[in-house]
């Protein structure tokens, strides 16, 4: 690939993503350095492995570029600890060495790539492409994962609150009617037209408790306050009720009275949200092998 089209394709692909370098010469390590820095935006340098991992240990970063030769901890040691807090880490090895031993450690270590020093810029630049496109891809796969996650949350929010708004509406609905009928046959009073009136604001009322109850369990601020484990168990629990009506499920909660825990109410609900919706799940599954089975094993055969 010609260099130039090398170059700009990487400049594409570095975007966002972070580099640590460990070289123990200073002349390698400041010219190296320097050529990384002109495609990502952080670099982070490390003269040796202790530097490197104490900088690894405060930061995540996509690419991890070491030297196998170095004082007080080399590559291989350097490499065998990243990979112990991360076995995915991308990790780039530069050596001067032609030591097989050596170098078949750091493959069952799990290192991506290889390059001979003195390290000739152009190859460097093709590994480095290969490896940032990787990640680069890797992310995007993530992002959407994670967008189709968010996507398929706020649908079964919606279809929930649906689910819980859709009698209420009915009721509202019948209220209103009610009171065109008494208002069309003559006999609305001011009796009648505050009680429908208080009964509709009631319910109304009721709606909008609904959508506190949702908020309560689906959006997190991350704080901590001390909170009733009952009462993040009711939240969930509210959320799925119906859901487990419907497979004719019963729940039963065996809960200490006043337990207060520190955290976060909102998360522990999602949580248990989650552990119901698994088990419904599970038992409407089993409902239906159930079934078959039955229907199966006792059905006339034709």
């Amino acid at each position: 690939m010609d260099k130039m089209v090398t170059i700009e394709k990487l400049k594409n692909y570095s975007t966002g993503i972070t580099v640590l370098y460990a070289e123990d010469s200073v002349d390698i390590r400041e010219e190296t350095a320097a050529f990384l820095k002109s495609f990502f935006k952080v670099v982070d340098v490390a003269e040796n492995g202790n530097e490197a991992i104490k900088l690894y240990n405060t930061c995540k970063y996509d690419i991890v570029i070491s030297d196998v030769r170095m004082p007080e901890l080399d590559g291989i040691g350097l490499t065998r600890k990243i990979k112990e807090i991360d076995p995915e880490q991308i990790v780039i090895i530069t050596t001067a060495y032609d030591n097989s031993p050596v170098l078949y450690e750091l493959i069952n270590l799990g290192v991506d790539k290889f390059i001979t020093k003195p390290v000739l810029f152009e190859k460097l630049l093709a590994v480095l492409l290969e490896i940032s496109e990787r990640i680069h891809h890797k992310k995007e796969d993530f992002r959407n994962v994670l967008l189709n996650t968010r996507i398929s949350a706020m649908n079964e929010i919606l279809v929930n609150i649906a689910h819980h708004w859709r009698q209420p509406l009915t009721a509202v609905g019948a209220i209103v009617q009610e009171i065109y009928d008494i208002f069309m046959y003559q006999d609305l009073t001011r009796e009648s037209l505050i009680k429908n009136v208080s009964e509709a604001t009631r319910i109304i009322k009721s709606m909008s408790d609904i959508i506190d109850k949702f908020s309560t369990c689906y959006n997190s601020n991350n704080g901590k306050e001390d909170f009733s484990i009952e009462h993040a168990v009711a939240d969930a629990v509210f959320i799925v009720k119906d859901a487990m009506c419907i497979h004719g499920i019963d729940l039963v909660r065996e809960i200490e009275k006043n337990s207060i825990i520190k955290g976060n109410r909102a998360n522990l609900a999602y949580i248990i949200v989650e552990i119901l919706c698994n088990s419904i799940d599970a038992a409407a599954m089993l409902k239906c092998q159930a079934f078959f089975f039955f229907f199966s094993k006792f059905s006339p055969k034709i």
